[in-house]
């Protein structure tokens, strides 16, 4: 019981909407395969397969490997299909890193945030409800399906239809995107490995799931300086601005 209360629930509040903040415009024309991992720093929507191998003490792996029995794994050194939030990730964390084959797609020149009004908006409307109530988390859901809609049906995926009691196949949403899709989730799977990174070697993480992290570290030891959680930070900001 004593060590029960000292573990702490940390998570990144509307992790995947505020993320769809960093979608800009794409400049499709312009994408282009490149092998310098350094293509990847900085605020870069960009995927590629690596070779990869992290220096011995790093503290939690950022390259995640899929299994076919037990979902992404993230080992010391393997091959990985992954976004460019990772690999800077990767890098900052002194990674040996080779690019097989690697794609960017460039932003286009003007900085529209596409997806702002809808975030603020569901933001603006979550925060006038009561943390936990049923308004408020039916608002969070809503939000939630933003990042989701981008995903729809990208993958072979089936649904039970309860008025029919058939089952079909997901199509695709107005607003599925394949590259939208993963460089929200690689930023928010990245975003948790750098703050789990930034946790006291002292300190234990308990475990660390979709966007909250158990840990019996307090709020001011964690290091949260990293430049993912500065970025997501500055998303955040977006809406606050708004806001006032």
């Amino acid at each position: 019981p004593a060590l029960l209360s000292r573990i702490r629930d940390y998570d990144a509040r509307g992790a995947y909407t505020t993320g769809m903040l960093s979608i800009r415009k794409i400049d499709y024309s312009k994408s282009h395969e490149t092998k310098n991992p350094a293509d990847f720093e900085g605020d870069t929507m960009g995927f590629a397969w690596v070779s990869f191998k992290f220096p011995p003490g790093t503290r939690q792996p950022c390259l995640p490997v899929r299994t076919d029995m037990h979902g992404l794994r993230y080992p010391m050194r393997g091959d990985s299909y992954c976004t460019a939030p990772e690999i800077a990730l990767a890098l900052r964390l002194r990674a040996e890193i080779t690019i097989n084959r690697g794609v960017i797609y460039p932003w286009k020149s003007d900085d529209t945030r596409i997806f702002l009004p809808f975030v603020r908006w569901v933001s603006q409307l979550r925060a006038s409800f009561r943390k936990g109530s049923l308004e408020e988390l039916m608002v969070k859901l809503w939000g939630n399906s933003l990042y989701g809609k981008t995903g729809q049906g990208l993958h072979e995926k089936t649904a039970f239809n309860t008025g029919s009691e058939m089952s079909f196949r997901v199509p695709e949403s107005d607003i599925s995107n394949g590259p939208m899709a993963a460089h929200v989730t690689g930023f928010v799977r990245a975003l948790m490995v750098e703050i789990m990174n930034g946790v006291p070697a002292h300190r234990r993480i308990i475990s660390c799931t979709t966007d909250g992290i158990l840990t019996d570290a307090s709020l001011d030891e964690l290091d949260l300086t990293g430049e993912l959680c500065v970025c997501f930070q500055g998303l955040a900001d977006m809406l606050e601005v708004q806001h006032g």
